[in-house]
């Protein structure tokens, strides 16, 4: 604690750490980087893939509600020509 950084890093702070140090350094800023790269890369991927099920589910619901709107109609379709065709045999 008595050092000072003019004796004891020869003036110099980065000095302070040593070469094997700054090759970890180098490493660990290069993983931030492509840890960066794939929670982005993972991030567009996830979204795509909600979006693709919410796709086919509003899909699959709009189908399912035409057909029964089809189906519906069709029977109030059926009903009223038995009903004119009873009429007309009457």
């Amino acid at each position: 604690m008595n050092d000072t950084i003019g004796d004891a890093l020869d003036g110099n702070w980065l000095n302070f750490i040593l070469p094997l140090g700054w090759v970890a350094l180098l490493l660990f800023a290069v993983s931030l980087f492509f840890l960066t790269i794939y929670l982005q890369w993972a991030g567009v991927r996830t979204f795509l893939k909600i979006l693709t099920y919410v796709l086919i589910f509003l899909i699959t619901h709009l189908l399912v509600i035409s057909f029964l709107l089809v189906q519906k109609s069709a029977k109030k379709f059926l009903q009223e020509s038995d009903v004119e065709s009873g009429e007309a045999t009457g």
